[in-house]
């Protein structure tokens, strides 16, 4: 069976939660539980990932290489380029942020401004929830509004990437 993930990750790649915000966004996240889920406890749904470098949090099967924010081009091989120099970085977290010209339009952007389209995001730490037993998109309010609240709660903008295995 697949599953499918609904990760917050900050938009601020170097970005760690205090342990008390994530407990905070847990008990949150809790209440968005699918009530048939709710009787087993021991399904793991909520995941505080916290990494010791920047990582490319990604869609798996969703996940397409990103476009220029600025005039949506294909840079597939100036990404992989780009992805190439940082990944072979001792430390990614000193070299996410260097900006590039783009092929396509000419404007600087570092790798976390492009458009990943929701299904992918840089980061130290990302809030991954197991979709399938959440109601995180079917709120009353809607997903705009458990995103505006997992701001609140961990201090902080996100990045939503949906990932599904």
């Amino acid at each position: 069976m697949n599953d499918s993930y609904l990760m917050f990750v900050p938009k601020d790649p170097s970005y760690i939660p205090e342990s008390s915000a994530m407990d905070a966004t847990t008990d949150y996240i809790n209440t968005l539980r699918r009530k048939p889920a709710r009787h087993f406890a021991g399904i793991p749904y909520i995941e505080h990932y916290v990494g010791e470098d920047i990582e490319l949090f990604h869609g798996m099967e969703l996940f397409r290489i990103p476009s220029c924010r600025c005039c949506k081009s294909n840079i597939t091989e100036w990404w992989n380029e780009k992805m190439d120099y940082i990944w072979h970085q001792e430390s990614r977290l000193g070299k996410i942020h260097t900006k590039w010209a783009v092929p396509c339009c000419g404007q600087t952007l570092s790798l976390p401004e492009l458009d990943y389209q929701n299904c992918g995001a840089f980061g130290c730490y990302a809030l991954i929830c197991n979709d399938r037993e959440m109601e995180l998109v079917h709120t009353e309010e809607g997903l705009q509004s458990v995103i505006n609240t997992v701001e609140k709660l961990l201090k902080t903008p996100v990045n939503i990437v949906w990932q599904y295995i």
